[in-house]
């Protein structure tokens, strides 16, 4: 651009030289075959008329340009496969000496006493393996930059009455996401759920004869108790969100939450017995963050 002796409008020009075209400083607008120098016309040349390659381009198309070069960029990035979104996993641990695991007392119910009889199974309120890691544990997003929009088109959640007892023993659903319970005891539970913010119900099972039973949640709530009226020990608990990013732990106590936004959370983990810790922590774009969340031991 030789021959600029003024200093006080600006000049986008097309570019002839293909050399000048890949060097331009408006990177995307490159593209658009446009340059964008460091170079300006004094003031009496700037008109959109004078020679083809020194035609001024309006202030409105300049903005065009500059936001078509940005969606080449951020197109470009879609192509390339630059991740936009982060996840966060980890392990749920509880410190201090292993609880010892008292075994669990089926009474009132043959069938229910010969099934503890065989299995022998603890009671399921504090499941901690060998390296400390909880079962049962629900992890989930409290606060942060994600869209609060359920999707009850999920498939539902199965929750089975076996042995005597629920399993699993915590799920997570999304608000209007279905949950399946079905009995495969030959003997009678009787499932009533209470709650404080969604509708109450108490439905029989007779046995595995029955057919499952569906049920959804349209509020959000943490927790919602399922329990037997004929066996007190039997108990379920589900959290109901309107989001999707939640995991209940198993016995290794692991979870994973995928998709989530770069941004600032509050992360929450809820246990029946042990209550809600919170974390805070910073997500970039891309990021897995791994993340080890501790309850003090027991009392």
């Amino acid at each position: 651009m030789k021959g600029c002796t003024d200093w006080r409008t600006p000049v986008w020009r097309h570019c002839a030289d293909p050399w000048e075209r890949a060097n331009s400083h408006a990177g995307g607008v490159s593209a658009l075959n446009l340059c964008c120098k460091a170079c300006y016309l004094p003031a009496e040349m700037a008109t959109t008329s004078g020679p083809q390659h020194l035609r001024i381009i309006p202030r409105g198309l300049q903005a065009l340009a500059l936001v078509l070069g940005f969606l080449l960029f951020v197109g470009a990035q879609v192509a390339s496969g630059a991740p936009t979104t982060s996840s966060l996993w980890g392990t749920v641990r509880c410190t201090g000496p292993r609880p010892e695991l008292q075994p669990l007392e089926m009474r009132g119910d043959s069938f229910c006493a010969e099934r503890q009889r065989r299995a022998n199974y603890p009671r399921q309120e504090l499941i901690v393996n060998e390296q400390g890691a909880l079962a049962n544990a629900l992890v989930f997003v409290k606060e942060g930059p994600i869209a609060r929009r359920p999707d009850p088109a999920r498939g539902p959640v199965d929750v089975a009455m076996r042995d005597c007892l629920f399993v699993p023993r915590v799920v997570a659903v999304q608000c209007g996401q279905a949950v399946r319970l079905r009995n495969d005891d030959r003997t009678l539970h009787t499932v009533y759920l209470r709650s404080k913010k969604n509708n109450k119900f108490i439905h029989p099972f007779y046995g595995p004869q029955d057919p499952p039973f569906e049920f959804s949640l349209k509020n959000p709530e943490l927790p919602v108790a399922l329990r037997c009226d004929v066996q007190p020990w039997m108990i379920a608990y589900v959290g109901v969100f309107d989001h999707p990013y939640f995991a209940v732990t198993g016995t290794e106590g692991t979870f994973e939450l995928v998709d989530l936004p770069p941004g600032h959370y509050t992360i929450s983990v809820w246990h029946e017995k042990l209550g809600e810790l919170t974390e805070q922590i910073e997500l970039k774009a891309g990021e897995r963050r791994a993340l080890e969340l501790r309850y003090p031991a027991p009392r």
